[in-house]
């Protein structure tokens, strides 16, 4: 993606130090350990953010709270969010020891949700399933998943002794190939609003709102401005989702690491 818009700045962030060699010269890699935290950036510094293979680092609560809230800081107005991860569907060991750690393995499935409710985004969310290979059965896509896969394994398995735990991911990976495994992979990809209210602009806005109304009432008595004042807001506010710019965002960003931070993109 860096080689197609070289007038892009791109910013990889990784909870580990896990960086190729070589890459391109708009491309700029952080080691951000705790993604619990504020990433290092203004308010309102990126044009996209793309985010994959994370479900198993946050807890329901902190994707609420914290991850979420920290990506619309950090989007511009008009910004694209995207998260991509992958389900553990179905009764498995997993998805128990998943659960016992307050995580949520189908958090994927509850994105779309959550996002159409969150402030300063869109309302109209885009969200596709797709199957993926797991495993060398499935071509590079297969390779690239099953080290995906291994990843969250291994931190689902920490409860066990380093032996047996490499013993389980070893097996889960053979069986990925003795029966052509797939996974479901979840896309999810919102804008941020183009129009974010300030209280100060919310402050002028009723201030004019009830300057108009009174200025049309040649005859009053007695009347609500609480009522006057939300129904002109309403009407002012109200449509913001339609005038949103369609979906221009395609697939296939990022390759190694998690979190892709897109300042300036030319999308």
């Amino acid at each position: 993606m860096s080689s197609d818009f070289k007038t892009s700045n791109f910013i990889g962030i990784e909870m580990l130090p896990m960086f190729p060699d070589q890459k391109p010269n708009n491309v700029k890699f952080i080691l951000h350990e705790d993604f619990t935290s504020c990433f290092p950036f203004k308010d309102d510094t990126f044009d996209f953010i793309h985010m994959r293979f994370c479900w198993s680092y946050f807890t329901f609560d902190q994707w609420r709270t914290i991850v979420l809230k920290e990506f619309i800081r950090l989007l511009k107005p008009g910004g694209w969010l995207e998260i991509a991860d992958i389900s553990i569907d179905g009764e498995n060991l997993v998805k128990e020891s998943a659960y016992q750690k307050n995580l949520d393995p189908m958090i994927p499935y509850q994105l779309p949700t959550i996002l159409s409710s969150m402030p300063n985004l869109s309302s109209n969310v885009y969200y596709e399933v797709r199957k993926i290979p797991c495993g060398s059965w499935g071509g590079r896509v297969g390779q690239h998943h099953e080290e995906a896969i291994t990843d969250i394994l291994l931190k689902c398995t920490e409860y066990l002794s380093p032996k047996n735990s490499q013993n389980m991911v070893e097996q889960i990976l053979k069986e990925f190939k003795e029966y052509r495994t797939y996974s479901y992979c979840h896309r999810t990809i919102n804008n941020s609003l183009q129009f974010r209210p300030t209280l100060l602009l919310l402050f002028f806005t009723l201030v004019a709102a009830v300057g108009a109304v009174v200025a049309r009432m040649e005859s009053l008595c007695v009347f609500d401005n609480g009522f006057c004042v939300v129904d002109i807001v309403l009407v002012i506010f109200g449509g913001i989702d339609d005038a949103v710019a369609e979906l221009i965002v395609d697939t296939g960003v990022g390759y190694l690491v998690r979190l892709w931070l897109v300042p300036s993109a030319q999308i």
